[in-house]
Formats: C-alpha cells, structure tokens, sequence
C-alpha cells in the first residue's frame, strides 16, 4: 500500500514539475527536491486516512481483564479445579495442581451491536501475541481467535512439546506441527488469516518469531463470512493433564483487520 500511495505521490510530483517544464532524467537538484517534499508532507496524512477508513486495529495489555465471569465486550475469565487467572505484569493462567483443570479467558462480542460489522471471518486479518508456558510436560493450551466452545476459530495450539497451528470451521480440527517447543521460553507468535479470494482459496500463515512456520490452505477447515452468535473475539486456555501446576503467560495482544 506503501508503494502505491508513494506513486501517486511521485506522478502528481512530476505532474507539477512537467507543467512548468520538461522533466529529465536523471533529475536535477530541484526536480529532486520537489518530488522528495510533495511525498515528505503528503504520504503520513495518505497512509493514515487509508487505514482509518479501511482497518480495525486492537491492542491490549490485558488491561481490562479485571472481571471474573466472561461477558460482552470485556475480557473474562473462567477457571475449574484449582485453576486461576490473575493480572500483575502481565496475564498469568495456572492451573494449580489439581488433575484436568482449566484456566480460560475470553473476550466476548456477539452480544455487542457492532460486533457482526465489524469482525468477520471473511476479511483479512492478523494477530500476534506472546506466550511462555512454565512447564510443558502433559500440558494442553489454546491461544486463538474465536471461540472453542463454538468450534470456529484459528491460531496456536500447544500439545506438549509440539507447537502447533490449529484452525476449526464447526467440523474437524485441523492442525500443522509449527516446532518442537522448549518450557519457559517466550514465543512470539502471529497468524495470518487470508479468505478465500476468487479462484484462490483461504489460507493461514503461522509466524514464530518472526519465521513462516506452517501454512494451511483448505476451505472448508478456515472460518469464513461473519461471526457468529456466542462467539468470543478471543480464547485463551491452558489444561494440565497431570496433577502439578501449569502456568501460561501472555503480556500482549495485537490484532488488525479489514472493515
């Protein structure tokens, strides 16, 4: 988008220069400068009226998790056994030592007014977010947006060791090995949802620390048109599957999407 805007930019630039005069190549001094001005002063107030009109952009430390039940247009949490979540320098969910037990957080929307047009499944859209896992023996975790409970979602799943790319659309859950993950290291991880376009189908990059790690490319398994009733924006879970604890951190959020 960059590139583009920069173009016009230069076209109008050489559209003003060549009204006066022939404009030669290489340039000169002058020509030079005005086309460097006309982009300096024009290009930030371009790219920030493209993206005001066109995207939705979310950040969030987790601030506001401050609720103890999940509810509309706030984040929530839910915990069973001996589970809990807490918020210091950052979002912590431990699951304490009790066998099976669950510490989750959302975000819900559906019941929000602007939630069906605003967020769709049908638009591009990407995410990224940290997440340390303290110990990652007999340990299940999510990290996805959407809902689990609703089977429509996209993003990262630990199982163990294995860091995985998970997407589900109401049928089967479809999964990609990303890595082999290490306990108490810090993960950046960012998916990128592409829908189906055309003749091309719907796609999902899976980016950790910055590398192209696994790509899934079937239509009917990648979430499409608009969200739906009693699905959250996000869901973040970690289940422990041994009777010791398990602890799962995350100090950011981004999130950014057409409109």
């Amino acid at each position: 988008m960059k590139n583009i805007l920069t173009a016009a930019l230069v076209a109008a630039a050489i559209s003003a220069i060549t009204t006066m005069g022939v404009l030669k190549y290489p340039l000169d001094p002058q020509d030079r400068n005005i086309i460097r001005t006309v982009i300096q002063e024009e290009l930030p107030g371009m790219m920030m009226n493209v993206a005001w009109e066109n995207y939705f952009y979310y950040f969030t430390f987790y601030e506001s998790l401050k609720s103890a039940t999940v509810a509309d247009g706030r984040w929530g949490s839910a915990v069973t056994g001996s589970a809990a979540v807490t918020v210091n320098a950052g979002m912590e969910l431990a699951t304490g030592a009790t066998i099976s037990s669950v510490a989750r957080v959302e975000m819900e929307v559906s019941g929000m007014p602007s939630a069906t047009t605003i967020f769709r499944w049908d638009k591009r859209q990407r995410f990224r977010a940290n997440m340390q896992i303290d110990n990652l023996a007999n340990v299940t975790a999510y990290f996805i947006c959407g809902q689990l409970s609703n089977d429509i979602y996209y993003g990262f799943k630990m199982v163990g060791t294995s860091l995985k790319g998970v997407t589900k659309n109401e049928g089967s859950e479809v999964t990609i090995n990303l890595l082999t993950a290490e306990g108490d290291t810090n993960y950046k991880l960012e998916a990128r949802l592409m829908p189906k376009r055309g003749s091309r189908p719907s796609q999902i990059f899976f980016y950790v620390d910055d590398t192209l790690r696994g790509t899934i490319t079937q239509d009917a398994d990648i979430p499409s048109g608009t969200y739906t009733t009693g699905t959250a924006f996000f869901n973040i879970q970690i289940t422990n599957g041994t009777a010791f604890p398990r602890t799962l951190y995350s100090d950011f959020l981004e999130y950014m999407q057409e409109r």
